[in-house]
């Protein structure tokens, strides 16, 4: 278990990207939002681990809200599957149940890409809707850790 050891982001690939959910809701006849508007951003990470491939998935999850209007709504759900070499050495198999990551670089890492990378992937699939200048706002990745 490597928990302080600094984690070499080349022993990291990303192998896939999938969409496991995306769905804008607008029950309104509006069309466009004011650049004034206020939307509501509630993003969450979670992870799972797979040690016999080595692999790591992490599912991201993002709502937005028109604060004013909550029949105006979008929900998306990222999958990423990522590979990382010598994976047993970041991860605590104490508890069979409960797989931890216990490298902080590592989890950072892997917060780092899911969000930035969702970011550009949401922007782009909000486009020509009534979300479409909307990005999402830049966060820290332990505040994302932490939900």
């Amino acid at each position: 278990m490597n928990q302080n050891n600094k984690f070499d982001i080349k022993l990291l690939k990303i192998d896939d990207i999938k969409f496991v959910n995306a769905a804008i809701n607008n029950d309104t006849a509006i069309s466009t939002l004011n650049k004034e508007e206020e939307i509501t951003v509630d993003c969450s990470m979670e992870s799972g681990v797979s040690i016999s491939s080595n692999k790591i998935r992490t599912l991201f999850h993002c709502n937005l809200c028109v604060k004013h209007n909550k029949q105006i709504t979008a929900t998306f759900t990222l999958a990423y599957i990522f590979s990382v070499e010598k994976l047993q050495e970041y991860i605590d198999t104490s508890n069979a149940e409960v797989i931890k990551i216990v490298n902080s670089e590592l989890m950072n890492s892997l917060a780092s890409i899911t969000y930035s990378t969702s970011r550009g992937i949401i922007y782009s699939r909000t486009l020509g809707t009534i979300f479409n200048n909307v990005i999402l706002p830049v966060t820290s990745t332990n505040e994302l850790l932490k939900n």
